[in-house]
């Protein structure tokens, strides 16, 4: 894991023992996932605490954290854990809205992304049917919106979108892998512009979505995996 400055000078390294998945940041204290642990870093690096998910299908995709409340996405059970601060599980849910459900989170590969806006809502993808949905910490369903289809409003192929985060004013940035974009969606989920159109990225049949995340001033910051390149775009004037 490193740790940079906005001019891309590198201010912190800290190998691991094995590859992490995801990296989150809240309150002075560094989370990271691999395939089926959490570790639980301070600013320096030095692992404070240390959890095992059990499942034996466990895939960490993502993380989130608001106040008191630690939630992991696990692609590989298709389930949102939810941990207090000590590590300890609270709750999980499948993305159901009653047991009988014939299906919740749908998650044909390793695409499983969440985040929260900053009045602490947790919105989670369910990347099979390209659908952006709002949860309560105790896995209520509270809204949803959907946009899928092969115009540049929509989400297509399988799993979109892959990854996504919060502009300041509660839009969405999404990122998509297979046709490669970036695009911004109004909270209400009415599509408003594109960030960066397939053009801006290697011409793949199957490119890799970028991991999205935003500043205080609007910027986007685009992990791109198949440059392996960290790009910054800021808004048009």
């Amino acid at each position: 894991m490193k740790v940079i400055d906005a001019n891309g000078q590198l201010i912190m390294e800290t190998v691991f023992d094995e590859a992490p998945k995801t990296v989150e940041v809240s309150d002075n204290k560094i989370y990271v996932a691999f395939n089926s642990k959490v570790s639980e870093l301070d600013e320096d690096g030095n692992i404070l605490k240390e959890w095992q998910l059990e499942d034996e299908k466990t895939l960490i995709t993502s993380i989130a954290v608001n106040g008191e409340s630690i939630f992991v996405a696990d692609a590989g059970a298709r389930k949102i854990m939810h941990y207090n601060l000590s590590g300890e599980l609270l709750n999980a849910f499948e993305g159901k809205a009653e047991e009988d459900d014939i299906h919740g989170f749908i998650i044909p590969s390793p695409y499983f992304d969440m985040d929260i806006t900053e009045y602490g809502d947790l919105w989670v993808v369910n990347p099979g049917i390209h659908t952006l949905e709002q949860y309560t910490t105790e896995g209520n369903l509270r809204e949803h919106w959907r946009s899928s289809g092969a115009r540049t409003e929509g989400f297509s192929g399988c799993c979109n979108p892959a990854h996504f985060c919060f502009l300041e004013d509660g839009s969405f940035v999404t990122s998509e892998k297979g046709l490669v974009r970036i695009k911004i969606y109004k909270p209400s989920g009415e599509f408003s512009g594109v960030v960066a159109p397939p053009t801006k990225f290697d011409d793949k049949i199957e490119g890799q979505a970028p991991d999205v995340a935003v500043d205080g001033n609007g910027n986007i910051y685009a992990l791109d995996f198949d440059r392996n390149v960290l790009r910054v775009f800021e808004k048009n004037s």
